[in-house]
């Protein structure tokens, strides 16, 4: 009830393994593009229940070699072909201001990806794709059919202390993300989503009219001593509060 009236909004909500998305603004359930497209009101008010692809087709690094690498242009477009409808990705910024689709703030070796170019980065990972080039994908996926699909939810990753230890890069991750959407004309088929409350609302003042998500952890219910309890790891508690009372 605190976040309803401090947002003034209705809340859809989708939860998934042990954590949960709220949906930090209205659509429509009749929404239609003029182009003939898919919509995020269209996938939302659907037949449920619906698959919800994770980093694209699921987690998967080098794993399972019957599977494409997670967050590639390869794995968004099997989770599409398999009839799923939201497909998430996660998304980080490179220091000449690049979003790019990859799960960690750094490279196994612990190189900070916001410490590299993009040039940089793909030499050393020429699996990670531009944002932009994911975002095509997701369009080819989102004409009218028997189904609705084509929606990708991009999750803004919080940055890591060791990368960030100012949250010096948020605003200019968010920039990268909102031009990339724009750029593909993707405004009403993406979700902004984080875990950071601050993000999701630079979102709202970058992008205010692209739909927003705020997911949630368990351990962000809890406090710094519960967590060490549970985990044997040793928490220190960043206040990142913007008035929904989430750690």
């Amino acid at each position: 009830m605190r976040i309803t009236r401090a947002l003034g909004t209705r809340i859809v909500v989708v939860a998934f393994l042990a954590a949960a998305v709220l949906l930090l603004q209205p659509v429509s359930a009749a929404a239609q593009g003029a182009s003939g497209q898919w919509e995020l009101g269209d996938v939302l008010s659907g037949p449920v229940p619906f698959a919800f692809g994770h980093r694209g087709f699921g987690a998967n690094l080098v794993e399972d070699p019957n599977r494409p690498i997670e967050n590639t242009m390869e794995s968004v477009r099997l989770a599409y072909r398999s009839g799923i409808r939201i497909v998430e990705v996660d998304v980080q910024v490179t220091v000449d201001g690049r979003a790019v689709v990859f799960h960690d703030d750094f490279l196994p070796d612990f190189i900070c990806i916001n410490g590299l170019t993009y040039d940089e980065l793909v030499a050393l990972n020429p699996n990670i794709p531009k944002l932009g080039h994911v975002l095509n994908v997701a369009s080819s996926f989102t004409r009218r059919g028997d189904t609705p699909q084509g929606v990708i939810a991009i999750e803004i990753k919080t940055p890591a202390p060791p990368c960030d230890p100012l949250d010096l890069t948020e605003l200019a991750l968010v920039q990268a993300v909102v031009h990339d959407v724009r750029q593909a004309r993707m405004t009403d088929q993406v979700i902004l989503e984080s875990f950071s409350p601050a993000i999701v609302q630079i979102a709202a003042e970058v992008a205010p009219e692209m739909p927003r998500a705020l997911a949630m952890s368990i351990l962000q219910f809890l406090s710094a001593e519960q967590v060490e309890a549970e985990t044997g790891l040793v928490v220190t508690p960043i206040s990142k509060d913007v008035g929904l009372g989430l750690q």
